[in-house]
């Protein structure tokens, strides 16, 4: 359990597994080869409820990259992970 100031969150690791799984689905079988500028914003909370999580992405073809967000909803609210 990855525990902070006595609430369970996902891990940070589990946010970076879940883009590079989603960026090597989108990109035909091919990973990221690297990771870069990852912002924790808000700590996705892990309780009894189940939580619907989107992982929503972005082509960077200027940049050659795409970026990531990990979203929830709850009440009509979006928030940003």
């Amino acid at each position: 359990d990855h525990e902070v100031l006595g609430q369970k969150v996902l891990p940070g690791a589990a946010y970076v597994e879940m883009a590079s799984f989603g960026g090597s689905f989108l990109g035909g079988g091919e990973g990221f080869s690297e990771v870069r500028h990852v912002n924790w914003l808000n700590p996705l909370v892990v309780g009894s409820v189940p939580v619907e999580v989107q992982l929503r992405f972005r082509v960077l073809e200027s940049q050659g990259c795409l970026s990531f967000e990990v979203v929830t909803e709850e009440g009509g609210q979006t928030r940003l992970h």
